[in-house]
């Protein structure tokens, strides 16, 4: 008996022991630097919900494609004390580095990144009325793109030979708009942009994405060249001997792979030089410094791009006297 006893004893002394020993630490509470609610406001029936992520500082926002928005505008509410750094302003469904930062009351910040997702099921059911188009023509591709905002709009060409890639040509006007002609599919719409002069003949897929969904057109894009032509000139060109004389192409067509000019003057034939900066869309050329001058009129110019025909055209053309 006496033994249990000291046992109990020496017992309740090592807990007393451990319990004096033992460090106790005060609580460090979180800083009041996170975002409670994060909701999209710009839709006339109904609110849009952003699912706040603390841990990995990330605010997702499931955009339904139907709405065709290019823009959200977010309210969005703070932990009581908490401040965000700059304004909350309109930001595009396309904008990808987009960033909240919160600061506590002690001054401690966090930062969040928007992530916007527009996911749909729905097929576009992409085609292009016409295979073979031209550098720099007009490309209309008709589907079910349920809307006629082009803020989500991206849009590519795969050579399927080359694999290099092509872009629309973002310097001239893109849209969207509803058929009125076919009706073939639930909600025909017809795109149209314009294919950038640069490109090179060969087969393409086009890839496109709107509002989130996917896909490549059914039909490959062949992109073909036409012979190049000269416009006229109805003026006299006036220019001294050694100076630039600039052509444009004849209409809708480009002046591609350009190999030699030639003028001849008085029965003389002249090779031009052309010059570095010439392209698609004009041709320069430098006359010889031992032109004659004089005011010559039907002057026999020859011009030769790639393998085609040459091209003939005659001009009135003024050598000034130096």
């Amino acid at each position: 008996m006496y033994n249990k006893k000291i046992n109990v004893f020496v017992l309740i002394m090592f807990v007393f022991a451990v319990i004096a020993c033992t460090k106790t630490e005060a609580y460090e509470p979180e800083p009041n630097n996170r975002i409670l609610e994060f909701k999209i406001t710009n839709l006339s029936d109904t609110v849009l919900f952003g699912a706040i992520d603390n841990i990995d500082n990330t605010i997702t926002v499931y955009i339904p494609f139907y709405y065709g928005m290019s823009v959200i505008d977010p309210e969005i509410k703070l932990e009581n004390g908490a401040v965000l750094k700059g304004e909350i302003l309109p930001v595009s469904v396309k904008d990808t580095t987009h960033t909240y930062t919160v600061i506590s009351s002690e001054g401690l910040s966090r930062t969040y990144k928007l992530v916007m997702l527009q996911k749909s099921d729905m097929a576009m059911n992409l085609f292009i009325s016409t295979t073979n188009i031209y550098p720099e023509s007009l490309l209309t591709i008709m589907g079910d793109f349920m809307s006629t905002s082009t803020e989500t709009l991206e849009m590519f060409f795969v050579n399927k030979v080359t694999k290099d890639t092509s872009y629309i040509d973002l310097n001239k006007p893109v849209s969207i708009e509803l058929n009125t002609t076919i009706r073939d599919l639930p909600h025909s719409y017809l795109l149209r942009t314009y294919l950038r002069v640069e490109m090179d003949s060969g087969q393409y897929d086009i890839h496109l994405t709107h509002l989130g969904r996917t896909e490549v057109v059914k039909d490959p894009l062949r992109i073909q060249y036409r012979p190049p032509t000269i416009a006229s000139v109805w003026s006299p060109i006036t220019v001294k001997p050694g100076g630039e004389i600039g052509f444009n192409p004849g209409s809708g067509r480009l002046l591609i792979d350009p190999r030699s000019v030639q003028m001849t003057l008085n029965g003389n034939t002249y090779d031009l030089t052309i010059l570095p900066k010439s392209n698609r869309k004009m041709i320069y050329v430098q006359l010889p410094a031992d032109v004659p001058a004089g005011n010559y009129t039907n002057v026999p110019f020859v011009f030769k791009f790639g393998e085609w025909n040459p091209v003939n055209a005659n001009f009135s053309i003024i050598i000034s006297a130096e």
